[in-house]
């Protein structure tokens, strides 16, 4: 199979006024190919129960949350009522996947997981709360865009246009390294 780059992968599949694929192409297509070790499981929506993130390795030591920006502008994410609660309002290290990996519509991140959610912790303290909808029910986290995503990136090396080939290659080189030490 040949190695797809982040900027041909948007030019085949994206166009927000039309289309854009969701999540489980973009694994498939797209993140899969970068990644050296095959997952013990790939987007278990619907079933994961205890399991952690999108994509996991190591018996659920280690694992990968993927979002992709809003359908439209691609310039913002949320995570789910459940994905919000567990994440940053409970929000235990051992409950929070490794990495977060964000694609919008110019930018590409490869995130430290749990020291986003402690840097957004600190900056939007006063914001974090369960939201709900009229009838009580929890509804979505409010939208990241991506200045807050930027903000709250803890290195420099976190945020990529989505051009920059070299600088994301280096960053799943280092992703990859941390992966092979769960084994």
């Amino acid at each position: 199979m040949n190695k797809i780059t982040l900027s041909k992968y948007k030019k085949l599949y994206f166009d927000p006024k039309k289309c854009i694929p969701g999540e489980h192409h973009f694994v498939a297509v797209y993140l899969l190919s970068k990644i050296k070790e095959i997952p013990d499981y790939v987007n278990p929506d619907g079933m994961k129960g205890s399991l952690q993130g999108d994509i996991g390795f190591g018996n659920n030591t280690f694992s990968i949350e993927v979002k992709l920006g809003k359908k439209n502008s691609m310039s913002s994410i949320s995570f789910t009522a459940s994905q919000y609660e567990k994440w940053f309002i409970k929000s235990e290290d051992k409950d929070i996947p490794n990495y977060l990996i964000v694609l919008l519509k110019d930018s590409f991140f490869i995130i430290k997981f749990p020291l986003f959610v402690e840097k957004y912790k600190g900056i939007y303290k006063s914001e974090i709360k369960e939201f709900k909808n009229k009838n009580g029910k929890k509804k979505n986290s409010p939208n990241f865009n991506e200045d807050c995503i930027q903000t709250c990136c803890a290195k420099s090396n976190e945020r990529f246009d989505i051009e920059d080939e070299d600088g994301i290659t280096k960053r799943f080189q280092e992703l990859n390294k941390e992966i092979e030490n769960v084994y």
